[in-house]
Formats: C-alpha cells, structure tokens, sequence
C-alpha cells in the first residue's frame, strides 16, 4: 500500500512541475508588465490572421465545460480582439523574418499582457531550421515580449501535405525555444494528431490546400465533435486553454 502511494505521489509531482515549468519565471516575467491588463497580442502569419481564430471567441464559446470562458472573455480588454493586419504584427504569406522585422514597431504600440506567438508555416518552405536561423530569430521575437514585461505563449505549427518532415523539424525547433526560454507552449501539432493521426488531411487541414486549418461550422463550438472535424476551434480551443492557465497561476 506504502509504496502505491509513494508511486502515485511521484507520478502526480511529475505531472505538475511538468505542467507548471514556466510559472514561476513568467511570473517574474510579468512583474515587469506596465500596460493594461488583458490586452492580447497576436504573432504570426495567415493561420493567425484570419478571424476565424481568436477573434470569433469573443462573443462567447459552447460546449466547453473544462473552461471558464465568460471569465477570460470578460477579463481580455475589448479592443484587442480586433488586432488584426501587418500593423499589427499578423498577416498572410509572413515567415518568422517578418516578425523580427516588425517586432520593435508592434510591441510598443500595444504593449501587450500576453503575446500568443506562431511562427513557421511559411517557413518551411523557404529552407531548414539551421540554415534559416529559426531558432535564434523565433528567440529574438520572444526576448523583446519578455523583456517588455509581455506574458508569450508559444504554437507549434500544424502538419502540412507534402512537407511533413519539415514541419517534424521545426515544431522540434518551436518547442526548444519554449523550454529554453521556460514560457507556455500550445503544441497545435500534437493536438492535431492526437485527434487525428491518420486522416488530418482533409478534416482538420483543409484539403484544397493541404496548409490551412478546416473551418467547418462554427469556429466557437468546442465539443469534442467540432474539436475532431474543424481545425479552427481546435486551435481556438487549445489557445484559449493554455490562455486560461496563464490568467489563473499569474494573471490575476
């Protein structure tokens, strides 16, 4: 008996400093944040850009019992949901190069609690994780929001027809960044595959393109239906997660 509580103590303090890595230094992390509570920055390319993410969440969510949505809801500042376009630092078409391009520009204009980062669709594309220094300008973005007093939750990228291995590699990328600067990590991808191991292609990733997540019904209905079938709220429904886990061990 002794040692069936000792093993499950154990398993249980695994879960949680696994869980909980980055809280303490995000905590830090925010006590240098001098802007307005619950402002919300978005940084990325179209996968972000569009409203479908983010954006459709704010009028409220359904079928979604594991989080307290109309609390997060009301506690994000109104305004920021509408930060959409180049000028404010998401847009079509943009690779991580953009990012740093813009960062200085975009940072300051909004000076966000929390910046939701994913960078890399594009990327893969345009050569490896080593040759286009991913890593280190992935790092650089995420510096200038720490250093800002800026909360970031990073996003893997989500698998893609024809470029699989690519992707394999810079989700690797995406998540050494997020251990090494100890911040939250969304891990889209894996949630894809968990949901979807087989068939992603053409259910949660739209298969006109083989890039782009599904946008099937609605974006803000996160049963566990909706969650296997529209790769929009899937991400929403991650994102917002993760959101909700920032808000309760720093935010408030």
């Amino acid at each position: 008996m002794k040692m069936k509580i000792a093993v499950l103590a154990a398993v249980l303090c695994s879960f949680i400093f696994a869980e909980e890595y980055w809280v303490k230094p995000m905590a830090e992390t925010h006590k240098n944040f001098k802007g307005k509570p619950g402002t919300v920055a978005l940084y990325g390319d179209s996968i972000t850009y569009v409203d479908r993410f983010w954006t459709s969440i704010k009028d409220g969510v359904i079928n979604c019992e594991d989080i307290d949505t109309k609390k997060l809801i009301n506690y994000i500042a109104p305004e920021c949901w509408k930060w959409k376009g180049k000028e404010n630092g998401n847009v079509i078409g943009w690779s991580v190069r953009n990012g740093v391009q813009v960062i200085d520009k975009v940072l300051p204009k909004h000076n966000p609690e929390v910046a939701i980062v994913m960078f890399g669709t594009n990327d893969v594309e345009r050569g490896n994780v080593k040759d286009r220094n991913f890593a280190g300008e992935l790092t650089t973005v995420i510096t200038k929001c720490l250093n800002n007093g800026t909360v970031v939750i990073l996003s893997t990228i989500p698998p893609r027809r024809n470029w699989q291995d690519q992707v394999k590699e810079f989700n690797e990328a995406i998540r050494a960044v997020a251990k090494n600067l100890n911040i939250p990590l969304v891990d889209y991808y894996a949630e894809v595959l968990k949901r979807r191991p087989d068939d992603w292609d053409g259910t949660l990733i739209d298969k006109r393109d083989g890039c782009h997540p599904t946008a099937r019904g609605k974006t803000e209905d996160w049963s566990e239906e909706s969650l296997k079938g529209n790769g929009y709220s899937l991400r929403n429904y991650v994102t917002f997660k993760k959101y909700g886990e920032v808000y309760e061990n720093i935010l408030k």
